[in-house]
């Protein structure tokens, strides 16, 4: 599986790189067809009613697109948010 993992308005580091990494490894074993990811990090400035960070997603199969986005306090609970969606498509 390929990861693009993107920063808008925030740098991403090489450890929170590998968070991500290590929890979107588990769509990778749950179906081995996906090719490829795009992860895009978000830090809203203002911070708006629901977090001030937020991530999307965008997960590819020979077949199928599937996108997701979730909102959080901080990278680690958006990105938990953000899994539990793409399991559930």
């Amino acid at each position: 599986m390929e990861l693009v993992v993107k920063g808008r308005h925030t740098h991403v580091s090489p450890q929170v790189r590998q968070r991500i990494e290590r929890k979107l490894a588990r769509l990778g074993r749950l179906n081995r067809r996906v090719q490829w990811m795009e992860v895009e990090l978000t830090e809203e400035p203002r911070g708006r009613i629901g977090g001030g960070h937020r991530v999307e997603a965008s997960c590819r199969t020979p077949r199928r697109t599937f996108r997701a986005s979730a909102t959080g306090e901080d990278v680690d609970s958006a990105l938990d948010r953000l899994v539990s969606r793409l399991e559930r498509q």
